[in-house]
This record gives structure tokens, C-alpha cells and sequence, in this order.
């Protein structure tokens, strides 16, 4: 597995989000030793298919992340989406947006890129519980070309690796 930027779509979404969404500021300092379990070898799988229905075509995810839990990934969780078990939606939806995140939280992500198809996968992870994140950008366009309308949607789940246990994560849009 390995590390990237931008968890949860919420600073990509931060600038789209509309006035009246509140700018929140974390109640909890991240801590990196919560999740230093997550960065030993583990032996589950985490795989899944993630796609989003709009504009009249099916968008694949382009990539997924994995956040382990930890009390300021749950609070961020929490007040974004209003809960930590499940959420699709869209930026102009969310509850508020932060403005910015711990560097240390956003470097102990996994990435994994999604294929043509939306299917993506974690290998060797780690007994825990963890969010696997989504966000999905699409744009339509008229029949000369020109940009017509865009939109994102952001879905998360929670899902917890028990004794090396592999599991399968559903993130279609029915």
C-alpha cells in the first residue's frame, strides 16, 4: 500500500463547497501512533467496484483511498458526513469542510488506483477499522464540445478487517 494526498475528497471539495457550508476546525490533534497499527503488514485484502450513474453514463472511480480510524479521522468523518458507517453525496450537501488536515494524517492514507472499470483493491491490510473512500468528478458535454455541466459525488464506508479476514466493498451507485 502506499501514500498519497488529498483524503476524502474534502480539501478538493473545500474551494466547490458552497458559502453556506461551515468551515470547521478540528476539536482533536492527530496523532499518528492511533493508526501505526494500520502500517504493519497485515494479511486481508480490502477489494471493491466503485461507480457513480450521471449525466446519462456510468463514471468508474478513478481512485480509492484508505483511511484508518483514529479519533481525528472519526471527527472528521463525523462532521462532514454526519455519521461513520456510510455516505454518498455531493459538496454542496456536506455538513461543513475543513479548510486543511494534519500533514501527518494525510500522508497515513493508502491509495489504490481503480480500473477502467472501478475496481480497485488494498493487499496486505492490516486488522483494524478503516474508511474506504471515493470520489467521483464528471462532466457532460454538447454536441459541438463545449463544457456543459460538471459535478462530483463523494461516498465513503467504514469496514473492519477482523482476523485477516478479506473484504469486499460495494460502492455502485444503484
Amino acid at each position: 500500500m502506499k501514500a498519497s494526498f488529498a483524503t476524502l475528497g474534502i480539501l478538493a471539495v473545500a474551494s466547490a463547497a458552497p458559502a453556506s457550508r461551515q468551515a470547521l476546525e478540528h476539536g482533536v490533534k492527530y496523532d499518528h501512533a492511533q493508526v501505526a497499527w494500520a502500517w504493519q503488514p497485515g494479511s486481508a485484502n480490502i477489494a471493491g467496484d466503485a461507480d457513480w450513474k450521471w449525466g446519462g453514463k456510468r463514471w468508474p472511480c478513478s481512485s480509492a483511498d484508505l483511511v484508518p480510524s483514529s479519533d481525528y479521522a472519526d471527527e472528521t468523518f463525523r462532521r462532514v458526513y454526519g455519521n461513520t458507517t456510510f455516505a454518498r453525496t455531493t459538496p454542496g450537501k456536506l455538513l461543513g469542510y475543513f479548510r486543511s488536515h494534519d500533514a501527518a494524517f494525510e500522508q497515513d492514507k493508502f491509495t489504490a488506483q481503480c480500473d477502467k472499470t472501478g475496481r480497485f483493491e488494498f493487499n496486505r491490510v492490516a486488522n483494524g477499522k478503516y474508511y474506504v473512500t471515493v470520489m467521483f468528478s464528471g462532466s457532460t458535454r454538447t454536441n459541438v464540445g463545449l463544457l456543459r455541466n460538471t459535478a462530483q459525488e463523494l461516498v465513503f464506508k467504514q469496514v473492519t478487517v477482523v482476523d485477516g479476514q478479506d473484504i469486499s466493498v460495494d460502492l455502485h451507485d444503484s
